[in-house]
């Protein structure tokens, strides 16, 4: 007998301390986490860094671009065929190298999307037949090149680019919030495993109490056989759901370390998040918010803005074009490097190319009609969009009120169905009721428990769906 005190008093030390080495662990913490060191928030911190270089790969090009060119050498010993006057040819031998080194600065300029230049070059020419040296140099050269009727690129990329990094930017926001959507279901489903096993434990010390007292009057012979193989199969079976209910919470612990890059601490003691009350939505805010925010709106727009390029692009393409270019600078040859920059003369170019497409067959129609039908699709896409986003907007505005309103009362009735349950406890100890009541007590209160979970899970992932949703957490001002 004291052996048995020992072990017991034992085992009940241990089992304190390994509850008092349990850390509580939070839906907020949890949440946290998996927005800082879970797999698909890096993933989608890796592809919004991806999509800021490529966006700095853009800007970087509307700045001035510095290219430094030098063909060193370019030697010739040969013979090349050279006409007489008479019409004849004759080979002359080639013995010679040319030499070159230029420095070119050009930046685009976006509002008209031609090409502004500075430029600096030097030649140097040897003929080794003759001994002789020739230098020709530009010391300084301004120039711009312009398709006056052609197509702006650089304006029309600005825009996609500029775009597309926003979205980038917006997709982050909300693979964010889906992470944590994801969240809330899988910390509630490991909460409700766990609340599972603690019914179960509970109802399996319960009936082996009460399996004991079934057994002494039976042997006092005041229940029947039927009633003590009831209590003990009932004993049985909730033994056999706490030992299942055990694995299912430790398989829900097992799905909530999935998503993380490291290894969280499974033995955490899960806390059951409290209700909260949302009072006085703005469902109007919150239907603008999504739509402003959606992912779906703004790769449709970001469409729309491609066929508009598109069709800009293809008018330009298919009708008349008007290529300018001018420039003017400084230039002179002798036979020192030093004669190309004394006294240069000033030098002046211009040209002007005109094209006209006479006869397409109806290309440039067909082409304008296709870029359009793109942007009136684009088009009916954001519309139809937008009238699905308000219309689920309002359908979880609604649900969440009424899912409110529903936990509040599950909440009552568990501390009635809890406090049912000890009062039939206690008049079958004492022989008042008979062993059905008791159980029916006892699965009123298991319901009502797994009703509570239900509704509070409900009503967070409710909550977390118009965080998802709108993109942003504009849901938590109205939180009382």
């Amino acid at each position: 007998m004291k052996a048995v005190i020992i072990y017991t008093v034992t085992l009940m030390f241990l089992w304190t301390q390994f509850a008092q080495s349990q850390q509580n662990y939070s839906l907020d913490e949890y949440l946290e986490q998996i927005s800082s060191a879970g797999y698909d928030v890096k993933i989608a911190q890796t592809r919004r860094e991806k999509a800021e270089a490529g966006f700095s790969f853009f800007r970087s090009q509307l700045k001035p671009q510095v290219n430094i060119s030098a063909g060193l050498p370019g030697f010739t010993r040969t013979s090349v065929p050279v006409t007489q006057p008479d019409g004849t040819i004759a080979f002359q031998p080639v013995f010679q190298n040319n030499s070159s080194f230029s420095v070119r600065v050009e930046n685009p300029v976006v509002l008209t999307g031609g090409t502004l230049f500075v430029e600096s070059a030097l030649q140097r020419f040897d003929n080794f037949g003759q001994r002789s040296v020739f230098y020709n140099g530009i010391p300084l050269r301004l120039g711009y090149s312009q398709s006056l009727l052609g197509f702006n690129t650089w304006k029309w990329n600005q825009k996609i680019e500029s775009i597309n990094w926003e979205n980038e930017k917006n997709i982050y926001n909300f693979e964010v919030e889906n992470i944590r959507f994801a969240g809330v279901i899988l910390f509630f489903d490991a909460l409700m495993a766990k609340t599972e096993s603690s019914v179960a434990d509970t109802n399996r010390t319960s009936n082996q109490k009460l399996l004991a007292i079934a057994e002494e009057r039976y042997l006092l012979g005041k229940i029947s056989t039927e009633e003590k193989l009831q209590m003990e199969a009932e004993y049985k079976m909730s033994d056999l759901q706490y030992r299942q209910a055990l694995n299912n919470y430790h398989q829900a612990l097992l799905e909530m370390e999935k998503g993380f890059s490291s290894e969280i601490d499974t033995t955490y003691n899960l806390l059951l998040p409290s209700s909260f009350i949302v009072e006085n939505v703005n469902t109007s805010d919150l239907i603008e918010e999504a739509i402003k925010n959606a992912p779906t709106i703004r790769q449709y727009l970001l469409d729309a803005e491609n066929a508009k390029r598109n069709q800009k692009r293809t008018r330009a393409e298919w009708g008349p074009s008007l290529q300018v270019y001018a420039s003017v600078g400084l230039a002179q040859s002798g036979n020192q490097v030093g004669d190309v920059y004394k006294n240069p003369f000033n030098e002046q170019q211009i040209f002007a190319g005109i094209s006209i497409p006479v006869v397409d067959w109806g290309r440039k129609k067909a082409a304008v009609t296709m870029a359009d039908a793109d942007i009136f699709q684009a088009t009916l896409w954001v519309e139809k969009e937008k009238q699905q986003i308000s219309n689920t907007i309002q359908q979880l505005v609604s649900n969440l009120k009424e899912v409110q309103q529903r936990v509040i009362q599950q909440k009552e009735i568990v501390k009635i169905s809890e406090a049912r349950y000890n009062i039939s406890k206690e008049r079958y100890i004492a022989g008042v009721v008979p062993v059905n009541e008791l159980f029916m007590a006892q699965s009123a209160k298991d319901l009502a428990i797994r009703n509570y979970l239900n509704g509070l899970r409900n009503l967070y992932v409710s909550y977390h769906d118009l965080s998802r949703l709108t993109g942003t957490n504009i849901i938590r001002q109205f939180i009382q």
